[in-house]
């Protein structure tokens, strides 16, 4: 479980939650006793999404949404628990880290916001590889990707809460290219993601 530890301070506009020297925190529960049987301590705050893949947790912390330089995506090793590090910063991205699916050791995607010199928000869909930590390309034809990410081992599916055509967005991830959507969600917005069963 990722803990956030955000702490209330007082704002302009009243009290709001911010990282205020606070790092976050993976707890382990045990499914068979429903205790707490250990903890991981985070290099970064505010942790955001969580995934797997080669024995490894790769957490997306996003900091300071005030801040596009204090998040990170981080390493842990599943059979010893111990925090590898930070894999790729966020200034790789230009802006804050969110949400991560991973395909596979050599593509990853996180949904970044970004603010512009104006302070207009945006949102993008990038690739990183994780075995070097090196940022990509930006995935086109995303407008907000904030609205979930799901991969069902063919295909990304991308929760895309653009006002102009909000909807489920299908991506090849082979080449980034958008083969489906965006399929409507009706009267709403997505806002998370999942793959129940893969149909053949």
């Amino acid at each position: 479980i990722a803990l956030q530890r955000l702490k209330v301070v007082q704002g302009a506009f009243g009290p709001y939650p911010e990282v205020v020297d606070s790092m976050g925190m993976i707890v382990i529960v045990s499914t068979e006793s429903d205790a707490v049987v250990g903890s991981i301590a985070l290099n970064k705050g505010n942790p955001a999404s969580m995934d797997t893949c080669g024995g490894k947790l790769y957490v997306s912390c996003t900091g300071s949404w005030g801040d596009a330089t204090d998040g990170g995506v981080e390493r842990i090793d599943l059979s010893t628990n111990h925090n590898e590090g930070v894999v790729i910063s966020e200034p790789a991205f230009g802006g804050n880290i969110s949400k991560l699916e991973i395909i596979e050791p050599t593509k990853a995607f996180v949904c970044v916001g970004i603010y512009d010199a104006e302070f207009n928000f945006s949102t993008a869909l990038m690739e990183f590889n994780l075995t070097t930590g090196d940022y990509k390309e930006t995935v086109s034809g995303i407008e907000n990707a904030f609205g979930g990410l799901v991969y069902d081992g063919d295909y990304l599916y991308v929760g895309d809460v653009s006002p102009t055509a909000p909807g489920v967005v299908v991506i090849d991830p082979e080449d980034n290219s958008i083969v489906a959507g965006p399929i409507s969600t009706g009267s709403l917005p997505p806002s998370a993601l999942a793959v129940l069963a893969i149909q053949e």
